[in-house]
Parts: C-alpha cells; sequence; structure tokens
C-alpha cells in the first residue's frame, strides 16, 4: 500500500442519524423527538473495493423519533453490504462500526451513567427481516408497539449484532465493533450485516431518566480493509487501524 500501500478506492456516504433532543415537559409528562439537524454517516475503505451503510428504516421526515416517549420502539438499521463490482474479481473484507455518543453540540458525552442509559435504548431483534435495500418486521420488539417494553424485557436483548466484537477504545462515549461473523469474520462480496435494529425506550423510565440522557446524538460509521494479503483478522484490523489514526483512509463527501 503507498504510504501503508494504501489504495484509495470508491465509497458511499450515506446519512444515517439524527441528533435526539429529549426534553421534559409538566410534572407527570415526558416527551422526546429528533431535532431537524441530520448528522452523516461516513463510510471508509482501504484497498480494491466497495462497501455502502443504509439505513432503510429510519426517516425523520416522516416522523421517526418524533414526540417519543417511555414505552416508544423505532426501528432502526444501520447496515453494511460489500457492494464489489463482481467484474473485478472477488474482493472480500474486514468490516468495524463505529459508533460515537454526542450531545447537541456535537461534543463527546462523557458521564458514564448518561452513556450507559442511552446505550441501554440500543437493541437488536435477532427476529428482524430488513435488509440493506428494504425495510422489515421484527418479532421481538415490535415498532409502535403499545404499552412497549421495560427494562426487564429487553435485558435479554444485545445491545448490537453478536457477530461483532466490541472493541474497548479507551474513550468514553467511542465505541467499536469489529465484524467476526461470516467466513472467519470476511464480508464476501454481496454480503451485508446490521450493526443493531431499534432504540427502545423503557415503560419504566420516568423524568428523571429522561433528564439524565438529556439531548443527545448517536453517530455511526464504518470502516473497512481488503482482507487479501493479510494472514489474520487481527493484522487487518491493526493496518486498518493504523490507516485510521494516520488518516490514509477517505471519505467521499
Amino acid at each position: 500500500m503507498k504510504k501503508n500501500k494504501v489504495k484509495k478506492m470508491g465509497r458511499k456516504t450515506v446519512g444515517m442519524m439524527a441528533a435526539v433532543l429529549l426534553c421534559t415537559a409538566g410534572a407527570y409528562q415526558t416527551y422526546s423527538y429528533f431535532t431537524e439537524k441530520e448528522e452523516v454517516t461516513n463510510v471508509f475503505t482501504v484497498g480494491d473495493f466497495d462497501i455502502s451503510m443504509k439505513e432503510p428504516e429510519w426517516n425523520p421526515a416522516d416522523g421517526d423519533g418524533v414526540n417519543m416517549y417511555p414505552g416508544y420502539t423505532v426501528y432502526k438499521n444501520p447496515t453494511v453490504k460489500n457492494m464489489t463490482d463482481p467484474g473485478i474479481g472477488e474482493q472480500p473484507c474486514y468490516l468495524q462500526m463505529r459508533m460515537k455518543i454526542q450531545n447537541e453540540k456535537g461534543e463527546i458525552i462523557t458521564d458514564q451513567k448518561t452513556l450507559d442509559m442511552i446505550r441501554r435504548t440500543i437493541r437488536y431483534d435477532k427476529t428482524y427481516t430488513g435488509k440493506w435495500d428494504k425495510t422489515g418486521k421484527a418479532e421481538k420488539l415490535q415498532q409502535g408497539k403499545i404499552p412497549g417494553y421495560s427494562e426487564g424485557d429487553i435485558s435479554g436483548i444485545p445491545m448490537v449484532n453478536p457477530d461483532f466484537q466490541e472493541v474497548n477504545t479507551g474513550k468514553a462515549g467511542e465505541y467499536l465493533f469489529q465484524y467476526k461473523g461470516g467466513n472467519g469474520g470476511i464480508m464476501r462480496a454481496g454480503e451485508e450485516t446490521v450493526l443493531f435494529t431499534n432504540v427502545v425506550i423503557p415503560t419504566n423510565w420516568g423524568n428523571k431518566d429522561m433528564e439524565q440522557i438529556g439531548r443527545f446524538q448517536i453517530i455511526v460509521s464504518a470502516e473497512a480493509i481488503q482482507s487479501n494479503g493479510f494472514a489474520s483478522a487481527q493484522d487487518a484490523f491493526a493496518a486498518l487501524g493504523q490507516s485510521v489514526e494516520e488518516g490514509t483512509v477517505y471519505e467521499e463527501s
């Protein structure tokens, strides 16, 4: 790779996640809604291939996330697909996804109690049927279900897809998940995977809980490196991490 022998190829940038604005009104009534500001989810690649990330379930313009409340459940499905053109040959890759939790000003949230609570609203339901290019449904965590789900109901459902392994970044509010599914963690052309499927506000949360999480944003991005030339996923992720640190991977604006 040039400077790390990195070859810059095509990438796709997809708008994915809006800022969440949570506020309270009155003594017994709690409201929350998404602001009009939309964050861009970025895709970075290292190598001769192409990946794309979409979230077909999420559309704030249609009211997703508007007037949220304890018990509110909505589908969100940040999904990555290896979009490599078969015409250039088999180009498998290793994938990792980053999640940052920020306040409404775009600053990383560092309060651990707040971060833990926000993480508890994110869930992966394996029964969800949606894909990279289409919406779907889930049996366990159904969008719009009344009265919704308590923390006890969702406690046995993982935060993210078990095909991803969380790696400690050492930075509060910044999380890294490396794909370990498929063929030894390798995504081949045409394959896809989703990080999580739902945002769930527990029914047993009250005003103090909503005030604790406050105004926040969840930013998701994807990074990938072609697997050819690496002896192991560990070696590939180390090279990818170095490329990200040195700024030798790029995004398409």
